[in-house]
């Protein structure tokens, strides 16, 4: 029942991706889709029993509602905006982090793109009254419903920095973001190949470092760009280093990526990287793919082969520590869902 409803919010989120990138290229058909798909960040995490997908799929909704808000107008925009509020509230009851599509929904209410050719964007202040009633509703829930889970974050937050001298927490902020992004870029999981963490950081600052110097990248002014960059904002805040806390924009960054120009001329070369890319690409993903298949089908040796020695419980291999925090949230879930019946 999980892989399933993780399969469902797959196809909810794609589709609100590919209706996002539509209506910023005037229908142009973007390969976001199936390179979404062949992540081993998605394959990896799809049949696990963890709320990202959920939460992928509700904000791709919500951000997806905010973009047709915008090109709208009258009771339209007003129901699209009410359900990209409704949207961004469950969200963030699904994952503190949704707090990043605040800033969108907030952006949302006081733009609107004109229908003149070349559509721009005008700034509305009637939307005053809208965005009041967000913040008012968003701090409703975050200071009545969400209370016990900030307190749990915000305690993981201070393990995180505590002990520390400034220049050393900078210094594993940096790692901690270059190591997902050449994750991404080889699309093979460091927790596989822990011996080589060293070359995921150099591959993902490669990465960063060929970005910048061959692509043109306007982020555009849209709900999308917002909340791309609000959620970077927390990922860099985020004292922990988990590929899985980029899944819910991992489409983004493909698609505008994909629609980045190049600062050069495309020829022979290019083509030969781009095809030999996305065959190496694809084929990490079918190797993924068939790794995740493997476990789910193992039967009665299913417990044994679903995580690492034990799981979260076993030692950090970097570290050798034992995250005492995880441990209790798992006695806590099986005394609940242990015996359901």
């Amino acid at each position: 029942v999980f892989v399933l409803m993780n399969c469902v919010f797959i196809a909810i989120g794609l589709a609100c991706v590919q209706f996002i990138f539509r209506q910023s290229r005037a229908g142009r058909i973007s390969w976001v889709v199936p390179l979404s798909m062949l992540s081993a960040v998605f394959i990896r995490y799809l049949p696990m029993p963890l709320p990202e997908l959920m939460f992928f799929g509700v904000s791709m909704a919500a951000v997806a509602a905010m973009t047709a808000a915008v090109s709208s107008d009258g009771k339209r925009r007003l129901w699209l905006l009410g359900a990209a509020i409704v949207l961004t509230i469950v969200a963030i009851t699904v994952r503190l982090v949704g707090f990043a599509l605040v800033p969108a929904v907030l952006w949302s209410c006081f733009h609107r793109r004109t229908v003149l050719p070349g559509k721009h964007l005008t700034w509305e202040r009637s939307g005053k009254w809208l965005a009041a009633a967000t913040l008012v509703g968003l701090t409703v829930v975050a200071l009545i419903i969400l209370r016990e889970s900030f307190r749990k974050y915000s305690f993981e937050a201070a393990l995180g920095y505590q002990d520390q001298d400034v220049w050393t927490q900078i210094r594993f902020r940096v790692q901690g973001m270059l190591l997902p992004i050449g994750e991404l870029t080889i699309n093979v999981p460091f927790t596989r190949f822990p011996a080589y963490r060293p070359a995921f950081i150099v591959a993902g600052l490669g990465t960063l470092v060929w970005i910048v110097g061959s692509l043109r990248i306007r982020l555009p002014r849209t709900p999308a760009g917002i909340y791309m960059v609000s959620f970077f904002l927390l990922l860099v805040l985020w004292p922990y280093n988990v590929l899985r806390l980029w899944l819910p924009i991992v489409p983004l960054l493909i698609g505008n990526l994909e629609g980045a120009s190049p600062r050069f001329e495309r020829g022979p070369r290019w083509k030969l990287f781009t095809r030999s890319y996305l065959a190496w690409y694809t084929f990490a993903a079918a190797c993924a793919l068939g790794y995740t298949t493997s476990i789910t089908l193992s039967g009665k040796n299913f417990p044994n082969v679903y995580g690492q020695a034990g799981g979260m419980s076993a030692p950090d291999p970097t570290t050798g520590k034992i995250d005492v925090l995880h441990d209790q949230r798992a006695r806590e879930l099986m005394k609940r869902y242990g015996n359901p019946f």
